[in-house]
């Protein structure tokens, strides 16, 4: 912990606050809880004190501390506080059992699921257990039962992480327990939470004690609606229980998306519409290809867009009665139940008897990939000054519109040869005009360079350029011939004819440069214009596909080189650390991050 200076919050000048500092799994400092030291119940009512999440913290962690190797057991709490008290009760066990303790400032569980990736994918973690020790209340035992709906596998054990629920014996939250003097805790099974869960959605929080005797004993009088009415008991009955809500809500997004899909051929018509997706994918907001896709859909003008969350952090509000867009979450291994009649039941959504028989192995258990749907806003439904906005601007690997150092084009250029090597396509930039001269020209005049595939040996794959290409030329080119690699090699799914080949590959090649600072200029409305007249031909059910993959190869170009040059210079990445990186993507088939999804 650290102390904190007087800060001014609610026009007032506060004392010296208490600082808990985040470290991200590399030991990093990358965010902070601010706990103010004054009572104020004026303005922060039953809490008594502010309590803040620093501006630009890093929501993928929290505040945390580990014992032992700290690398099996992961326990989360809603604040610093929380975890500070209950490391203080079980301290014994903590080094044993090779605990990490984090605070997710919130009851945001996935935020757990994140740190396990991250751990596993830096340290090679070897977590099999997560215990989420929330508040022993409605909102702790709702935000745990994300664990009950959902499977996490470790991939370098291969072993599935086992989730559980601890509750202080004594109190709210494991402060209370702390200053009432008692230890220990109570263990519940995820499916015990679901069924603690239920009752408190039917019967509600026990009553608060502190609450005035004159009031517990004053008469009820009936709940009136709008109108005065008294609500009847017949209106009382047909509230949704939990589990219709939840369906009614998947179904209602899904409406949303999919309504949001039948307007991709606008892409066809509108080479604007085009260009403005293709910026935006390209501006690097760390979406995936489907979700850029499904934010200008929802959202033409969309241009710089967050969660709600990411938004909070950032000091931001959104604006009041502002409609959100849906995009698909990071994926999670979800728990169903096939019953008697060969039918698929969610776990979530299963009877305590049918999950009793499971559990017993009288029904069996699957597990199917989710998508989870969540919400996201443009910064033009938020509070955001423009003095802020450029803070909030995804960093380019290097800016060549501005950038002409040659010696950072060539690490560009080194990158992009890179990222081909390890998809095993062998780059040639010497030797080989005489191949390509005789190549046919095309609507954009002599080819500058070429993707090639052995018939005998699809293994061996090539791309040539053509060795009088300037440096931007050069960048462009192989961009464009990256894509071909990626989408129309001879094991492609998809064998589209020549000329949706080429809008493909000139599409992804276009993001790329675009991300890198490269602007096509007064051209692109002419290329783009062209693309389009080529997606004109397609069948409208194959316009949203063809677009997606052209971005998503694009995408993991992009991303690739974020990752590995910054402001033109290539990142230092030790051997271990590459070979870390490459079990990690075992990972991210699990859980997805929230790289592309947040």
């Amino acid at each position: 912990m650290a102390q904190g200076s007087r800060y001014q919050e609610n026009n007032a000048w506060h004392e010296n606050s208490v600082i808990f500092p985040w470290k991200d799994v590399n030991g990093k400092i990358v965010g902070a809880d601010r706990q103010g030291t004054e009572q104020d119940f004026e303005h922060y009512q039953k809490r008594g004190s502010s309590k803040k999440v620093i501006a630009g913290s890093d929501t993928n962690t929290g505040y945390n501390l580990s014992f032992g190797k700290g690398d099996q057991t992961l326990v989360l709490f809603e604040s610093p506080i929380d975890l500070l008290s209950y490391a203080q009760q079980n301290y014994p066990s903590l080094k044993e059992n090779n605990a990490t303790l984090l605070s997710v400032s919130g009851t945001d569980a996935k935020r757990g699921a994140q740190f396990l990736n991250d751990s596993i994918a830096a340290k090679q973690a070897r977590f099999n257990k997560i215990i989420v020790a929330f508040d022993n209340d409605k909102a702790g035992f709702k935000a745990a039962d994300f664990y009950d709906r959902h499977i996490y596998k470790n991939p370098i054990t291969n072993e599935p992480i086992v989730a559980e629920r601890q509750i202080p014996i004594k109190g709210k939250d494991w402060n209370e327990q702390l200053k009432a003097g008692v230890t220990g805790f109570k263990t519940l099974s995820m499916t015990d939470n679901a069924k603690r869960l239920e009752q408190l959605e039917v019967f509600g929080e026990r009553p608060d004690t502190t609450q005035s005797i004159a009031a517990e004993q004053s008469p009820r009088m009936p709940a009136k609606n709008q109108s005065g009415m008294a609500k009847s008991k017949d209106n009382l009955n047909k509230k949704l229980t939990k589990t219709q809500r939840r369906r009614e809500n998947e179904k209602n997004n899904k409406s949303i998306i999919r309504e949001a899909m039948n307007k991709v051929t606008q892409y066809q018509q509108d080479p604007k519409a085009l260009q403005s997706l293709l910026d935006f994918t390209a501006s690097g907001l760390n979406y995936s290809a489907r979700n850029s896709l499904i934010i200008k859909l929802q959202r033409p003008d969309a241009t710089l867009v967050k969660g709600y969350r990411q938004w909070a952090t950032a000091g931001i509000q959104v604006n009041k009665g502002e409609k959100g867009m849906k995009i698909f979450g990071a994926p999670v291994d979800l728990k169903t139940i096939i019953d008697t009649n060969g039918e698929r039941i969610f776990w979530k959504d299963a009877t305590p008897e049918q999950k009793n028989l499971a559990n017993s192995k009288q029904l069996e258990v699957q597990t199917i990939k989710h998508y989870p749907i969540e919400t996201v806003f443009d910064v033009r439904q938020t509070n955001a000054t423009l003095d802020q906005i450029p803070k909030l601007l995804p960093n380019r690997p290097i800016d060549l519109a501005t950038d002409k150092s040659p010696i950072h084009l060539d690490n560009t250029y080194k990158s992009l040869k890179k990222y081909a090597d390890d998809m095993k396509v062998t780059v040639y930039d010497q030797g080989v005009d005489d191949q390509l001269i005789n190549r046919p020209m095309t609507w954009q005049g002599q080819a500058k360079g070429a993707f090639a595939q052995m018939k005998a040996d699809p293994s061996k794959r090539f791309i040539f350029l053509r060795s009088d290409l300037t440096p931007t030329d050069k960048i462009h080119t192989l961009a464009h011939e990256l894509a071909h690699a990626k989408l129309h090699h001879s094991q492609a799914k998809n064998n589209w004819p020549k000329a949706i080949k080429e809008t493909q590959a000139e599409l992804s090649s276009y993001v790329i440069t675009k991300n890198l600072g490269i602007d096509p200029g007064q051209k692109s409305i002419e290329y783009i214009a062209n693309w389009s007249n080529k997606l004109k031909a397609l069948d409208a059910k194959n316009t949203g596909k063809i677009i997606n993959q052209a971005l998503q190869a694009s995408t993991d170009v992009t991303q690739y080189l974020s990752q590995n040059l910054s402001q033109g210079e290539i990142k230092q990445v030790t051997q271990q650390k590459q070979s870390k990186q490459t079990k990690a993507a075992v990972v991210e088939q699990n859980y997805q991050n929230q790289q592309r999804h947040r």
